[in-house]
């Protein structure tokens, strides 16, 4: 459920997406995080899956939740 995934997309954000933009010396804005319940092919319609999006702002080295 959403619930459930948001507070996992924020920690993809924190945990993985802000270690690799610092180890790579990238300096992003937004960070968009996608969760699916299965794997899918980028770009690619899956009527069966259920994904999740969300955008994150980087600020003071931290994930910072932008609403759509």
């Amino acid at each position: 459920d959403y619930d459930t995934a948001s507070i996992d997309m924020a920690h993809l954000c924190a945990s993985a997406a802000l270690p690799y933009a610092n180890e790579y010396a990238i300096d992003p804005h937004t960070v968009v995080i996608s969760l699916s319940d299965r794997e899918t092919e980028f770009g690619v319609q899956d009527q069966e899956a259920t994904q999740f999006f969300e955008a994150y702002r980087v600020q003071n080295d931290a994930c910072i939740w932008e609403a759509f």
